[in-house]
């Protein structure tokens, strides 16, 4: 069989590893694969000369893709599998909306908001909306089913989370599925009482809280609609609770903390990082840096950096973080087609019936009755299986998007189609730093990151 180097890897070049040894860094974008070669047998690559490279090493090339048959269509194969992959997924994903209240204003927020929280009258009709996805499969094809609680700000309507969540944990259990949830929250009502009770009986593992600076930066972008201030106080004084909170500690929760980053702040994510570093709950804390992007055609964007100067910044970010003991998610990207969007298997359900296949689209204007709607729980008959973003991959099959040019597209897979819909570019930053970051997870593979940022 005819080799060739796949055109999916990222290389870093001519790592010193001690005065003898020399190695070429290469990650695989259609694994995922960080993988570690002498200079020697990398020269051999680059020209070709398969043969030359001892065939246990030639044969972990191949079976991680960094080398694959001359004939593969690379394009074809990447879009192949990610439906393949979208088909096979066992886990169940769904986002539930139970109001369309939030107490904040935040600057860049698309949604509009509204005294408007979830009947119960939905919950049976939820699950059945569940139980005709999971019946459009073999028996016992799903083995999970995850659900994320959004909003609005969604502990708002705790009562309706705690409600569903027992009907949810119940059906999961007949169908013989782990049940798994998580909740995304601006955080300010997530006092002792509420975590508890989330982690108890709605089975919350996991709470996405945002957090864009020290005090004053953070209550100029997200404060109370009622003039009661900011949410930065309540927040803090939350995340201190929950790093003594003995069933938070025994039920192995996590806290993914969200710092969305623009022009306006960008310049004191250095500080805010030491700040909470001196909290002392680097455990349980995984930090992400977002950019602050369009929500609805509100023009949110306009402050943003770009992609490649957030890209740089966030390399130092992420270095004073493990340095600090904070816990940073994904280093490196895995292998994924897309996110929810192209998935059939996952819906978002809100307070007011509406079945999409994102939840930026809820509550937000720009798509009511736009025919990326799927439907309404309310109007069963008239809910359409297809919205024109499930179609994504066929889209990149007509070359219709940039991605089926870019070497990233295995691990990215377009990223944000609803983005791209709206002519926004939707690259990933890692786009503009995956070798530094692919440095930082194989000094980390050899212990010796920690040792690298300690003696900064």
């Amino acid at each position: 069989m005819e080799l060739k180097i796949s055109k999916y890897i990222e290389v870093v070049k001519d790592i010193q590893i001690n005065s003898e040894e020399v190695i070429i860094l290469m990650f695989s974008m259609n694994t995922g694969s960080l993988f570690s070669v002498k200079k020697e047998y990398y020269k051999k690559l680059v020209k070709n000369r398969f043969t030359e490279i001892p065939i246990e090493l030639l044969n972990k090339l191949i079976r991680d893709k960094f080398i694959i048959s001359q004939e593969t269509d690379e394009i074809s194969q990447c879009l192949d599998l990610n439906d393949l992959m979208i088909k096979d997924l066992r886990k169940l994903n769904f986002t539930i909306q139970p109001t369309a209240d939030c107490q904040l204003g935040c600057s860049y927020c698309g949604q509009t908001h509204a005294n408007i929280t979830m009947d119960i009258s939905l919950f049976d009709k939820i699950i059945n909306r569940i139980s005709n996805i999971i019946n459009n499969k073999p028996k016992n094809f799903y083995d999970t089913i995850s659900i994320s609680w959004y909003g609005g700000e969604p502990i708002l309507a705790i009562n309706k989370i705690i409600d569903f969540s027992k009907i949810l944990i119940d059906f999961a259990s007949k169908n013989n599925l782990i049940y798994e949830s998580d909740i995304i929250t601006n955080g300010v009502l997530l006092n002792k009482n509420n975590l508890e009770n989330l982690i108890i009986n709605a089975k919350i593992s996991s709470f996405q809280i945002t957090l864009d600076g020290l005090k004053d930066t953070h209550d100029n972008r997200r404060f109370k609609k009622d003039k009661a201030g900011g949410s930065f106080d309540d927040i803090i004084e939350n995340i201190l609770n929950i790093k003594v909170n003995k069933i938070f500690i025994e039920n192995n929760c996590k806290i993914l903390l969200r710092i969305n980053v623009d022009k306006n702040n960008y310049d004191e994510i250095p500080q805010l990082i030491r700040f909470l570093k001196e909290l002392e709950i680097q455990k349980y804390l995984y930090l992400n840096f977002a950019p602050v992007v369009d929500w609805g055609g509100n023009g949110a964007s306009i402050n943003s950096l770009t992609r490649k100067q957030l890209a740089e910044m966030e390399i130092n970010w992420i270095l004073d973080s493990i340095k600090f003991g904070f816990n940073i998610p994904n280093l490196l990207p895995y292998r994924s087609p897309s996110c929810m969007i192209v998935n059939p298997a996952s819906e978002v359900y809100d307070a007011d019936g509406y079945i999409t296949p994102c939840y930026e689209m809820n509550y937000t204007k720009m798509y009511e009755n736009s025919n990326h709607i799927i439907g309404n729980l309310n109007n069963i008959d008239k809910i359409k299986e297809v919205s024109p973003l499930r179609e994504w991959h066929s889209l990149l099959r007509l070359g219709k998007y940039p991605c089926t040019r870019c070497k990233y597209l295995p691990v990215c897979g377009g990223s944000c189609p609803k983005d791209w819909f709206k002519k926004e570019p939707a690259c990933p930053t890692y786009k503009y730093n995956l070798k530094d970051r692919m440095v930082l997870d194989f000094l980390n593979i050899k212990d010796k990151l920690k040792e690298l940022v300690d003696n900064e």
